[in-house]
């Protein structure tokens, strides 16, 4: 009973507590290092004090007008924080992770980057989940809310499925479409003076956010095109090098010839014969020359001849 009502009186003033506050170890025989139990009732415990949750359903509720958007906030980040913490725990049941998020309403959370990083811890130290299990723990995900960052480590986490995964890169596609366009109508809205005076700081803060992300992923497109340009400039100066060699190589061999043809013009020689011939013509001019000598005695001696006749 007064175990009741003290959960009660803190349920009630939730968003005032702090998180090593709410860690209550497990004294029971309960497997699990904290008691969840307690925790998930206190969380009932405040969603039931507030008027504006319990009489207007979550989908309808607008957070922006409501005068406890703040403590409802509040009580989610740190539930957000309270999973991750307890989520290290391996006696610690998915239906337990997925009720204590589900406690509270859709609208206590704007962005889902705390319930996905303990969502994430909790793949990591329950690595023998199934498929089908971990497909199941993920719908208490909206990834739709994830900011940039979370959504960068969404596409590049192989804990979650494959099909999970293919959704976070539909849904960061369109998160960039969206900041593009936000980013434009920022430009647009900076025209008017009266209206950029009354926008609120929360909305500054986003647009100057989208502004400085469209400015990052312009500079990332304008760094590919001059990569592709450099790529193509290469492969130009690969070709007309290539053909610079094949000329240069024409212009020797041509250089070569008409070298070659002048020299026999201009002092009249024929060009050198290989060594191989030499050699053959030299053993052949050893062989006969003998029969040379005979040759050049015979006109010789019948010129003697002649010449000795005449004189008689």
């Amino acid at each position: 009973m007064y175990q009741d009502l003290l959960e009660k009186k803190i349920g009630i003033q939730l968003e005032l507590a702090t998180l090593d506050g709410i860690l209550i170890p497990s004294y029971s025989d309960s497997d699990t290092l904290y008691n969840t139990d307690c925790v998930e009732r206190m969380i009932h415990h405040f969603v039931h004090s507030e008027p504006s949750v319990t009489s207007i359903s979550p989908i309808s509720l607008d957070l922006e007008t409501s005068p406890s958007s703040e403590r409802l906030k509040r009580v989610g980040k740190l539930i957000d924080n309270y999973i991750a913490e307890v989520a290290s725990d391996v006696n610690l049941k998915p239906g337990k992770v997925r009720s204590l998020a589900e406690a509270l309403p859709e609208s206590s959370r704007s962005l889902h980057d705390g319930l996905y990083r303990a969502l994430d811890i909790y793949f990591k130290a329950h690595p023998w989940l199934l498929e089908k299990e971990r497909e199941q723990m993920c719908t208490i995900v909206d990834f739709q809310k994830l900011s940039i960052d979370a959504c960068a480590h969404a596409s590049q986490n192989e804990r979650l499925p494959l099909r999970v995964i293919l959704q976070v890169l539909f849904f960061e596609q369109l998160q960039l479409r969206t900041s593009l366009a936000g980013c434009l109508h920022a430009l647009d809205a900076e025209s008017a003076p009266a209206a950029s005076a009354t926008a609120p700081n929360e909305i500054t803060d986003q647009i100057a956010q989208r502004g400085g992300w469209v400015t990052v992923t312009r500079e990332n497109q304008v760094l590919k095109m001059d990569m592709a340009r450099m790529r193509s400039r290469v492969g130009e100066l690969e070709e007309e090098f290539s053909k610079i060699k094949e000329e240069m190589k024409k212009v020797k061999r041509s250089d070569s010839y008409h070298s070659s043809r002048f020299i026999t013009g201009r002092f009249g020689c024929k060009l050198l014969p290989r060594s191989s011939d030499a050699q053959s013509g030299i053993v052949e001019s050893t062989v006969a020359t003998p029969r040379a000598l005979v040759e050049q005695a015979q006109p010789s001696y019948s010129h003697a001849s002649h010449r000795s006749l005449s004189s008689f």
